[in-house]
């Protein structure tokens, strides 16, 4: 039972990913989003350098199960980093 109960916590301490910004990283239009996901988007962008890098890392982080996606998350400023630094 307390194998359990860690495995929901560690689910629970994962960073979340609003689900329209990972079917925009999938391919989904730009324009077909909606207006939330977009600001979703921005803010998550706002403080990155390397944008390019920044998704590659968010794509490999879902996929392997460091960052869970989210109906309801909604990325807002002053939000804990979605992953850690290349330094860390």
């Amino acid at each position: 039972m307390p194998r359990l109960r860690r495995q929901a916590r560690d689910r629970r301490a994962r960073p979340e990913l609003a689900r329209g910004v990972w079917e925009w990283l999938q391919g989904r239009a730009y324009d077909d989003l909606p207006d939330g996901n977009k600001w979703d988007l921005f803010m998550l962008e706002m403080y990155e350098q390397d944008l390019e890098t920044f998704w590659d890392r968010v794509y490999a982080a879902v996929e392997a199960g460091k960052l869970a996606i989210s109906e309801t998350k909604k990325h807002c400023l002053g939000d804990e980093p979605l992953l850690p630094s290349h330094n860390d």
